[in-house]
């Protein structure tokens, strides 16, 4: 059985980071801002893979009512 290497770090592991390739789970996304960290690390959209679909909702999010007003 061949072995194939394999790295995961989690979100908050990410920050600060950039990464050349990056592979997501939007769907286990908990807070908008969660999204936003694992999508903004990787360096180029080629390098960003978003592992299954995912409801839009989970990116989604208001400004707060101080923006709009």
């Amino acid at each position: 059985v061949p072995i194939i290497p394999a790295y995961a770090i989690t979100d908050y592991k990410a920050q600060s980071k950039t990464l050349p390739n990056v592979i997501v789970d939007l769907e286990s996304c908990h807070k908008t801002q969660l999204a936003y960290v694992m999508v903004s690390h990787a360096t180029s959209l080629d390098g960003l893979l978003i592992l299954r679909p995912f409801d839009p909702k989970r990116v989604q999010s208001h400004a707060s009512q101080e923006f709009q007003d």
